[in-house]
């Protein structure tokens, strides 16, 4: 399928990884460790002002206090101070990460 992609981003990108970048390129065969069209995509996606219209907070003292429920994928002791606003956010295959995360928050 194809993706539309941002020169900007790409030559950002190829400056910062530059040698994993080149490796990549230089294999035959794919392996687990190249560099792929998602990792551009989420490159992009992480450095924007906005996430599916929704403005992109990066001071997490400032998230906290604005947030009423937090979605959070696992226990992290950087929530420990708002942990009556955490709830676990996986589903489906990440069943077994969802009981951990809430039994770390029902213990805390």
């Amino acid at each position: 399928m194809p993706y539309s992609l941002r020169k900007s981003v790409m030559y950002e990108l190829w400056e910062k990884e530059k040698d994993n970048l080149r490796q990549t390129c230089l294999n035959k065969f794919r392996s687990m460790s190249d560099f792929n069209i998602w990792l551009v995509r989420n490159w992009k996606l992480a450095n924007e002002e906005t996430f599916f219209r929704s403005a992109v907070t990066r001071d997490l003292p400032a998230f906290k206090a604005a947030s009423d429920i937090i979605i959070a994928n696992r226990y992290h002791k950087e929530l420990a101070d708002v942990m009556e606003k955490c709830t676990p956010g996986t589903l489906g295959e990440r069943l077994i990460n969802t009981v951990n995360l809430r039994n770390a928050l029902c213990n805390q």
